[in-house]
């Protein structure tokens, strides 16, 4: 079993360890029909994936539309793991 160490989002880490991040996104999308429902819930990952990348913390968020309706959660996890 690999060896796992809360760490805060930065790029030191002791030799033997490298970065990890686990990410779990649930989004219920809801419209009228797919052709509405779709391009919406691919607007808020991407939205989503921009805010990952600027270093959104460890922890639960909510994720907002355009519209600012709540449309689900992120969950992410930093850590470090021994290899």
């Amino acid at each position: 079993m690999k060896e796992e160490h809360q760490v805060p989002i930065d790029d030191e880490f002791e030799e033997g360890m490298h970065a990890c991040v686990r990410i779990d996104v649930e989004l219920d999308v809801k419209g009228d029909g797919y052709k509405e429902v779709l391009p919406r819930a691919a607007h808020v990952l991407r939205a989503l994936a921009t805010k990952v990348e600027n270093d959104l913390e460890t922890g639960h968020h909510d994720v907002h539309d355009s519209s600012g309706r709540k449309v689900g959660t992120i969950y992410l996890d930093h850590y470090g793991e021994g290899f």
